[in-house]
């Protein structure tokens, strides 16, 4: 597991090499990947291109949607990062906010 921050802005996905670059919401991001809502997130199991902004410069990578809700809500894993994009996510997540950790369900915590 990998230390998850809070990430609120905008992004695109495109599909394909061709296809048209699509609004969505970035709301967590990790090194590992983000999670993200919109209409535009692709379904579970699509591939598609990255793209946000932050501090003018531009973070693109390639994505795969690992888990999606019906309302739009989906987990993204980061397919490919170079060093310089690594290098550049990891100055991002060290200026955000931690992302509060959830209770355990209550058939787990008690056997704990």
């Amino acid at each position: 597991m990998v230390p998850r921050y809070l990430f609120e802005g905008p992004a695109f996905v495109a599909l394909g090499p061709d296809g048209p670059n699509l609004k969505i919401t970035l709301q967590i991001i990790s090194l590992k990947g983000c999670g993200a809502f919109g209409e535009a997130v692709p379904a579970k199991g699509e591939k598609c291109k990255l793209r946000f902004e932050w501090r003018g410069r531009e973070f693109l990578t390639e994505a795969e949607v690992v888990w999606r809700k019906t309302k739009g809500e989906a987990g993204m894993r980061f397919l490919t990062l170079d060093e310089e994009t690594l290098n550049q996510l990891r100055q991002l997540c060290a200026t955000l906010p931690l992302e509060p950790l959830a209770p355990l369900p209550p058939e787990i915590e008690k056997k704990i």
